[in-house]
């Protein structure tokens, strides 16, 4: 991922008891290439660093960052753009936005205590989450949430009736053992997934097959704790156990003991949810999520050996002979979804 160092007049602004030297503050990020990478919502990270040259490394507070974009349309009105700032409370920002229309001229702007950082005209940004709590103030226990889709999902609970001080864990629904409701019930109602990081701890648990939220869990600023599995994504061979994640056994035998030694060894756990959650930034951000499965696709059809055949129950789904015209159109489309 390409660093792009923020073109900005030399200044210092002092928030926390801390001063940010907005001349060293750096901004990356898939929408740093608009050109390039096309997608539904678009997001930019921004690190702010101290006059000692280091990363901050907790929140400076609220309204010390803030981002606006704007632009013009094709009817030299405003364009429609939806914008979230995100405190990642590491030191860290994500500027995350979606256009919701053809723009042009946009403009990035980004201050600090209310001081513009200028820096050059930027075409379209890109996305994702946050968590509310610094780590310090973090629920020490175990949360899960799912539904009961292996039996050592329900093992889990069994764990944390013996162990309720290390555990917040629930099932939501049960689809898979209706007969062991009235033991490991009843069905809890969902949470919302960025509640999940007010607790420390997370567990990658097997579901039918790998879990889809590790890459959610990666990002978030808790430690992960990922269970042993013959079930893998693109992604695992590039992990390190240790570094980014710790590892329990399939049986979960011995996740009380990982949990005290995370309990016993706070700044290890730290290191490695800060590690986890750098790997999921240069690695598991959507362009390359969907530049693996565009290189995967295009592998693949390499080695199809029989020809293509067009069953007489197919539909042809037509494709467009020409770029997306949106801005000639004025029709007022609402999206149900």
């Amino acid at each position: 991922m390409q660093l792009i160092t923020l073109l900005v007049v030399l200044m210092c602004v002092r928030t926390k008891n801390v001063e940010i030297d907005p001349l060293k503050t750096i901004i990356w990020g898939p929408g740093l290439q608009p050109a390039e990478i096309t997608m539904r919502a678009r997001y930019i990270f921004l690190q702010l660093i101290d006059v000692h040259g280091k990363n901050l490394t907790e929140s400076p507070g609220e309204n010390t960052v803030t981002g606006l974009v704007q632009g013009q349309s094709f009817n030299d009105l405003p364009c429609r753009i939806w914008t979230q700032l995100f405190d990642c409370k590491d030191g860290s920002f994500i500027l995350r936005y979606k256009v919701f229309n053809t723009c042009l001229n946009i403009k990035i702007k980004v201050k600090i205590k209310g001081k513009e950082l200028p820096m050059e005209m930027l075409d379209t940004l890109s996305v994702q989450g946050n968590t509310d709590l610094p780590w310090e103030n973090k629920v020490e226990q175990l949360f899960w949430r799912g539904r009961d889709s292996r039996k050592e999902r329900l093992d889990l609970i069994d764990i944390s009736r013996k162990h309720p001080k290390l555990f917040n864990v629930s099932i939501t629904n049960f689809f898979f053992f209706k007969d062991k409701i009235d033991k490991y019930g009843p069905g809890q109602s969902h949470v919302s997934f960025f509640d999940f990081f007010k607790y420390k701890y997370q567990l990658n648990i097997d579901g039918t097959v790998a879990t889809y939220r590790f890459p959610y869990l990666l990002a978030g600023d808790s430690l992960v704790f990922k269970q042993e599995s013959k079930y893998y994504e693109f992604f695992y061979k590039d992990l390190t156990s240790g570094l980014h994640y710790v590892p329990v056994k399939s049986d979960l035998s011995d996740l009380v003991e990982k949990i005290q030694w995370a309990k016993e060894h706070d700044e290890d756990g730290l290191k490695i949810a800060k590690s986890a959650r750098q790997f999921a930034r240069d690695n598991l951000l959507p362009r390359d999520i969907l530049c693996y499965y565009t290189t995967l696709f295009h592998e693949w059809s390499k080695r199809l050996k029989s020809k293509v055949k067009v069953l007489n129950n197919m539909e042809e789904v037509p494709q467009p002979s020409h770029s997306c015209q949106c801005h000639l159109s004025n029709l007022n489309l609402k999206d149900e979804l």
